[in-house]
């Protein structure tokens, strides 16, 4: 866990780009440090296909926010800039690196005017 957002920023900015491959099965995502509201809302899993394909899950197994990874010049992008998502979602951006101790670290935007607009940081957790 983080004791601060100083810490995740500064280990974010540290880690590696993890390649599509390295990402396969499910992971739960674990948002360690976000003040503005209940985190209860942000509960799921990521689900990540053998073809780099994938969708959120939350309890009960819906899916939503189908992504393809996408290998960026500073992240590994999960994209959910695709047809099936609605307008709202295909503006989610995120970016994950792989801090050096192999945790899994994401940095959720959200694409305003063209601009993208970070919210919050994430930890993916294998299942």
């Amino acid at each position: 866990m983080f004791d601060d957002l100083k810490e995740i920023e500064s280990l974010y900015e540290q880690g590696e780009i993890p390649s599509p491959e390295d990402l396969r099965g499910e992971y739960f995502v674990v948002v360690p440090w976000f003040p503005w509201f209940s985190l209860e809302l942000l509960k799921h899993r990521k689900d990540v296909a053998p073809d780099g394909t994938g969708d959120n899950v939350i309890e009960g197994g819906l899916r939503f926010g189908h992504f393809v990874l996408l290998k960026d010049s500073d992240s590994l992008l999960i994209n959910y800039d695709v047809d099936e998502n609605v307008e709202v979602m295909k503006r989610v951006v995120d970016r994950i690196r792989r801090l050096p101790d192999g945790r899994l670290v994401g940095r959720l935007f959200y694409r305003i005017l063209g601009q993208e607009v970070p919210l919050l940081y994430f930890e993916m957790r294998p299942k």
